[in-house]
This record gives structure tokens, C-alpha cells and sequence, in this order.
């Protein structure tokens, strides 16, 4: 059986040139990215939850105002997701600068 020997030459990398010998750098932007999309989405999503609830309370205690009172929640959640999609689009371009 032939056998050949490969030489164990170092391949250069484009982040080899910015790192001192014997030191090592992480690259966390992945992290940053997911740790914004969650606590960005969280305070939206309890508001939601917050805003459906006293609505429902409301309409419970006075049915003739119904038709107000879920026109303004659902303004209410609709700016709240917004907020949560805002922070969901700035984690996507937090883990772009990786």
C-alpha cells in the first residue's frame, strides 16, 4: 500500500492577523443578537398579555363600551408588537456584524 505524506503546513486565517501569539478571541455577537431579541420581546409579550386582560375585565363590567374598548386594545397590541419586532430586527443586525 502507497502511502503518501502530507505536510502539516499552517493555513493562514483572515482573524490569525489581528491576534497576538498564545491569545484568543470570541466572536459573541451571536450572543449580544440573542440576548436583545429576548428581553426586547419579553416586555411586549407581558404587555400584551397585561392589555388583554384588563380588556376583557372591562367588557366584563361594562358591555355597551365592548366596541371601544377593543378598538383601543388592539392599537395597543399592535404597538407593542411593533416594539418586539423592532427588537427582534436589531438582534438580526447585531449577529450581522459577526
Amino acid at each position: 500500500i502507497p502511502t503518501t505524506s502530507i505536510s502539516r503546513t499552517r493555513v493562514p486565517r483572515p482573524h490569525d492577523q489581528n491576534q497576538q501569539e498564545g491569545t484568543r478571541t470570541m466572536n459573541l455577537a451571536w450572543l449580544a443578537a440573542g440576548i436583545a431579541v429576548g428581553f426586547g420581546v419579553l416586555g411586549p409579550g407581558i404587555g400584551i398579555g397585561i392589555l388583554t386582560a384588563k380588556s376583557s375585565e372591562a367588557m366584563g363590567r361594562n358591555p355597551d363600551a365592548a366596541a371601544t374598548i377593543r378598538t383601543n386594545m388592539i392599537i395597543g397590541a399592535a404597538l407593542a408588537e411593533g416594539l418586539g419586532i423592532l427588537a427582534f430586527v436589531l438582534g438580526i443586525l447585531l449577529s450581522g456584524k459577526a
